[in-house]
């Protein structure tokens, strides 16, 4: 049996699914405007808080996940592979961009581009595992199964990297009057 939650944050509608024992199933942003709280709010296990504070930071301020860890994740049904992509991927620095080149390097199979890019098509968790820091060596690459430069996921991959982008190299009002 499993759990969910909808969450409203600054760009949409994060849901949020956990098993009996707590740990992450899935997360994902949906750009459809929030309707109902699947589960009630005083019956959510702490850990389910401490990613919701992340998230609300997260989109707020472009904030790293703090709380959150590779613990809180059910990883049971993901394939050795997959561990392999989403444990390099999580250590792309926030901000930062690697290509699927980079990852198939990082885990040892040079020449599993493609197979990184299907590895994180399936990633269950997009916002936590931040496989919108993979990029194509010459394009923005694909995001949450789509690779159509139209596609709104693409729209929301550039979003997601403009997001932390301004966390890191934060722009000041006031620094555009000096020297003026």
């Amino acid at each position: 049996m499993g759990y969910s939650l909808r969450i409203e944050v600054k760009s949409g509608v994060v849901d949020i699914s956990w098993n009996e024992q707590a740990l992450l199933t899935g997360v994902g942003l949906e750009r459809t405007p929030l309707e109902a709280a699947s589960h009630s709010a005083s019956h959510l296990p702490r850990r389910i808080f401490r990613v919701i504070e992340d998230l609300q930071d997260y989109f707020e301020t472009g904030a790293p996940f703090s709380r959150i860890t590779w613990d809180d994740i059910a990883t049971d049904e993901w394939t050795d592979f997959q561990r392999k992509v989403y444990r390099a991927t999580l250590s792309i620095p926030h901000g930062e961009t690697r290509t699927y080149g980079w990852v198939s390097m990082k885990i040892g199979t040079p020449l599993a581009c493609r197979a990184v890019g299907q590895a994180l098509r399936k990633n269950p968790v997009p916002l936590l595992v931040p496989c919108h820091r993979v990029v194509s060596h010459h394009s923005l690459g694909g995001f949450m199964g789509e690779d159509s430069p139209e596609a709104p996921q693409l729209d929301l991959k550039r979003q997601l990297l403009q997001l932390e982008n301004q966390f890191i190299n934060p722009s000041f009002p006031f620094s555009t009057s000096i020297g003026a």
